[in-house]
């Protein structure tokens, strides 16, 4: 089984993306210099505006979950897996973390990639607040 979500984003000038454990996309207007995980604002979903049978795939065990961020051109991927613990309750958030740890911001666990980890050429164009950003999530078990 699969399911695919789609959303929109915006680029912001303080977007660092150099959390070495976490990514994160919000659906804030603004983010500080603090927020070095967020790598994109102004979305279009929070994690719990997920269609309910994309949420029951994220909570199979096993579940391999794929998070797609186009911006200018530029494409980035991250891949992790789904958890029976995820609740997926954040009205402001979605979380991709390189650990095992599941909150109500939690897409994905175990997940290969952090904001650090992203090519500094996307993350540059993720700086410029005029770029639309695409993403896609998908969830396959």
């Amino acid at each position: 089984m699969k399911a695919i979500e789609e959303l929109t984003a915006c680029g912001h000038r303080n977007i660092q993306g150099t959390h070495t454990t976490t990514l994160e996309i919000t659906k804030a207007d603004q983010v500080t210099l603090k927020g070095n995980c967020i790598v994109a604002v102004r979305a279009s979903k929070a994690i719990s505006a997920l269609a309910p049978s994309f949420k029951e795939l994220l909570r199979k065990p096993a579940s391999r979950v794929t998070l797609n961020i186009e911006v200018s051109g530029l494409r980035e991927e991250a891949k992790g897996f789904g958890d029976p613990r995820l609740q997926l309750t954040s009205r402001e958030d979605i979380v991709c973390r390189k650990s095992n740890f599941a909150c109500g911001r939690t897409l994905m666990v175990k997940a290969n990639k952090a904001a650090a980890d992203m090519d500094r050429r996307v993350i540059e164009a993720l700086r410029n607040p005029g770029n639309k950003v695409s993403i896609t999530i998908s969830v396959e078990y």
